[in-house]
């Protein structure tokens, strides 16, 4: 069986808050949204928090790259 690699993007909707990041799994339906501090304590109070794949790629390497794309100084520095 074979791996999926993607990167995502989960959202509060309320507040706005995102996390962007990269997941490798063998079924897409794990219900993963997201290892940072942020995503945990949002799933611990029970937000809901929507998640959606920004883009697949054929290795772990090309997903870790396109994060790596995406999370710029200014995603970092935005509130």
């Amino acid at each position: 069986m074979s791996k999926y690699h993607f990167t995502y993007k989960t959202v509060d909707p309320f507040s706005g808050e995102y996390y962007i990041g990269k997941h490798s799994t063998h079924d897409l339906n794990d219900g993963y949204q997201g290892s940072g501090h942020w995503v945990k304590r949002g799933v611990g109070d029970q937000r809901m928090l929507i998640t959606g794949i920004l883009a697949f790629f054929d290795t772990e390497i090309d997903a870790l790259t396109h994060e790596a794309i995406m999370v710029t100084e200014d995603t970092l520095d935005d509130p």
